[in-house]
């Protein structure tokens, strides 16, 4: 059976009814639900409720207090801890 106008909300109830879908709707539908999806994100962005980050300055060099502070441990916890997965070397190990 080609199904290839079948509605979201009807395979969203029955979802087994996807494998009946064509590939040429499925790549149709994904299409347009990528566009709906930027249109209500781009929507809840414009309403106020959700709280933009702002925007990352940068990299930047941070001293112990500042990383203690972010990492939620004490300066002594940052200072000499070997990170686990780097050699001595400062190589990934393998």
């Amino acid at each position: 059976m080609l199904i290839s106008n079948l509605k979201l909300q009807g395979l969203i109830a029955d979802p087994s009814r996807v494998k009946e879908l064509t590939l040429e709707a499925v790549l149709s539908l994904r299409g347009d639900l990528a566009k709906l999806d930027s249109l209500l994100l781009t929507r809840l962005m414009s309403s106020g409720t959700a709280q933009a980050e702002p925007a990352p300055q940068g990299d930047r060099l941070v001293d112990v207090k500042q990383a203690a502070a972010k990492l939620g441990c004490s300066k002594t916890g940052c200072i000499g801890k070997p990170i686990p997965y780097l050699s001595e070397s400062g190589r990934v190990a393998a």
